[in-house]
């Protein structure tokens, strides 16, 4: 006589025989891959051109007062990339460096 058990708790499947009932064989899954490791994976797969520890604006190149660091964010942004800032806060809406589309 032979049966098989498994166990809810765990992925193991237990085949017993005999009257017994002694396991003879126990089966689990193999054990998971070792994941690779992130740190260093793209390494000579993206080709740095220009300067990217400088920043792109000088503080003095546009004149917007001290605020939040998202909205100097987006103005510098506006600025480097030449866009059009949708936005509808009345300390933006009024920039000269860069156009504004103001939104009611």
């Amino acid at each position: 006589m032979a049966c098989f058990s498994l166990n809810a708790n765990s992925s193991s499947l237990h085949f017993f025989k005999g009257r017994t009932g002694e396991p003879i064989a126990l089966i689990t899954p193999p054990p998971l891959p070792k994941p690779k490791l992130w740190i260093g994976s793209l390494r000579d797969t993206v080709k740095i051109t220009g300067d990217i520890i400088s920043p792109a604006l000088d503080k003095k190149d546009f004149d917007l007062p001290p605020q939040d660091p998202a909205d100097r964010f987006l103005s510098a942004t506006a600025m480097v990339y030449d866009l059009t800032l949708l936005t509808a806060d009345k300390r933006l809406t009024g920039a000269k460096e860069f156009p504004v589309l103001p939104i009611p």
